[in-house]
């Protein structure tokens, strides 16, 4: 959990520095967010898969429930590449940065951004630096200390949709002609900074609130 945290903190200071001197916009926070918690669920199956010791019924179990978890996110892949990739810049943002931030979108999906790309390679790195730990180098699961219970919604799932509604309707509020752009709010880049600062700060918030309860837990 510790280095998991630590891993959020460096991806947070990354996007940061995205978000001030590359232009980043809502689309990288949400889909990166997004990823990682998707390369944590493929690892998790993994880990399930590499340990012979639990009986058929509760490997069966777990399986499930990070396959269902796994669907739930691929749904909301969908929302995520429609909703935040091309309604939100199409009908919130002007009609040129709603361009630019389609075409952004579209070398993400396509890894053809390399910015992003570094973060999520950190991403896979961490998580088979862990597996690679726990499972060949120092053995951490047996009988005694078991693989944690998954559920098909986990914490980390509804933080992340939590996050990204908040940055979504923050976002709005900010972009809108109606609203943020009555004050001039709309032009002034404010809107991509609190979205993208909200998003960090709810994800890290939960991570710590998670470590500082269960500080000898590890996910």
């Amino acid at each position: 959990m510790q280095a998991r945290f630590v891993l959020l903190c460096l991806l947070s200071a990354y996007s940061l520095v995205g978000l001030v001197y590359l232009k980043w916009n809502i689309f990288y926070f949400v889909y990166l967010y997004w990823c990682e918690n998707v390369i944590h669920i493929f690892f998790n199956l993994l880990k399930v898969n590499s340990t012979e010791h639990l009986a058929n019924a509760n490997k069966g179990e777990a399986m499930g429930a990070l396959g269902g978890s796994l669907f739930a996110n691929f749904v909301y892949f969908v929302f995520i590449v429609v909703g935040v990739g091309i309604m939100y810049p199409a009908f919130v943002m002007d009609r040129e940065a709603g361009k630019d931030a389609i075409f952004q979108m579209i070398g993400i999906l396509f890894f053809i951004n390399t910015p992003f790309n570094l973060a999520l390679v950190s991403c896979l790195a961490y998580k088979t630096g862990e597996y690679v730990r726990d499972f060949w180098i120092r053995p951490r699961y047996n009988e005694q200390n078991r693989l944690p219970a998954f559920a098909t919604f986990s914490k980390q799932d509804m933080v992340l949709h939590l996050t990204i509604l908040l940055g979504l309707g923050l976002g709005f509020a900010l972009e809108h002609p109606d609203l943020g752009g009555k004050l001039g709010l709309d032009k002034s880049g404010w809107s991509a900074y609190s979205v993208g600062i909200v998003m960090i700060l709810v994800r890290l918030g939960f991570e710590w609130y998670e470590l500082a309860g269960k500080p000898n837990r590890q996910n």
